[in-house]
């Protein structure tokens, strides 16, 4: 991990820990798939969803957003509507940026 995502994680780690809400929704993504979990504050993962059912490989956008709709229809079944959003040390760009629209636009408050 490079100074400067480590130094944006601990930072992002630091101010989600000062909130009220209890509900996280912590995205992953590595150089293939991305992954998006919404935690309680004791650590239990709640909704979990990933991008490796789905068939199209070559649209990692496209596979985020589909990813940010599902996890919000997941946290919609079992009466989740406000999360902290944590993008884990990456930059609002890209695949993540897409996935957190998707989860917004899907009814999920951030």
């Amino acid at each position: 991990m490079n100074p400067k995502m480590s130094k944006r994680k601990i930072r992002t780690k630091n101010k989600i820990s000062c909130e009220k809400i209890n509900f996280k929704l912590i995205v992953f993504r590595s150089n293939s798939h991305i992954y998006g979990q919404i935690v309680d504050n004791s650590g239990k993962v709640l909704v979990s969803e990933s991008d490796l059912k789905i068939v199209d490989k070559n649209k990692k956008v496209d596979n985020a957003k589909v990813v940010g709709e599902k996890i919000a229809e997941k946290a919609k079944k079992i009466g989740i509507r406000e999360v902290i959003f944590s993008k884990n040390g990456y930059q609002y760009h890209g695949r993540i940026a897409k996935l957190a629209d998707a989860a917004r636009q899907a009814g999920l408050k951030f």
